[in-house]
């Protein structure tokens, strides 16, 4: 798969959530930044998407990345949800089974309720309908080898902050 350029923005630690920064890289160079997890609280830096000046589905035109929230599983016979999300390495095995390239890290309460875990898939978005569709997608290739990870709202939400890999401070010495 050809590589192509991402165009994100991330908000600065610096300066507060207010203020995004954008981002310009390969995948592979910004998935540099998930390998050292900051240390801290749950709320910390985030990033869009895509680039935008501020948190708004109005500024946001184009997104670079489809988000797979999962937090939760779903039962194929009832519909029913549960906390926790099926093991972040059945869904690695089947994007990388459809030769999709990608990026899983766990988030800030992955363990205390099960598995919690973000999972990126570069892919280029002309809007919310274009990742709808995607992330539908994306759910369905799961499914149909049965792991059962829930759609979350928050996959299409249009300009949803997404929260950086953080690491609670009483675990930074593990």
């Amino acid at each position: 798969m050809d590589e192509f350029t991402l165009s994100i923005c991330q908000s600065s630690p610096q300066s507060g959530e207010q203020v995004l920064e954008p981002v310009t890289q390969t995948f592979d160079e910004w998935s540099e930044l998930f390998c050292t997890p900051q240390i801290g609280d749950k709320h910390g830096s985030y990033f869009l998407r895509g680039s935008a000046t501020r948190r708004s589905n109005d500024d946001l035109k184009l997104a670079d990345v489809a988000i797979l929230d999962a937090d939760s599983s779903i039962d194929p016979e009832t519909g029913e949800l549960f906390q926790g999300a099926p093991a972040p390495i059945h869904v690695h095995e089947v994007l990388k089974q459809h030769d999709i390239q990608h990026l899983i890290y766990t988030s800030h309460s992955h363990g205390t309720k099960g598995n919690r875990y973000r999972v990126v898939v570069p892919v280029k978005l002309k809007g919310k309908e274009e990742l709808a569709a995607v992330t539908d997608w994306l759910i369905q290739l799961c499914h149909a080898e049965g792991v059962w990870l829930a759609n979350a709202t928050e996959n299409c939400t249009w300009s949803q902050p997404w929260y950086l890999p953080r690491i609670p401070v009483e675990n930074h010495d593990v």
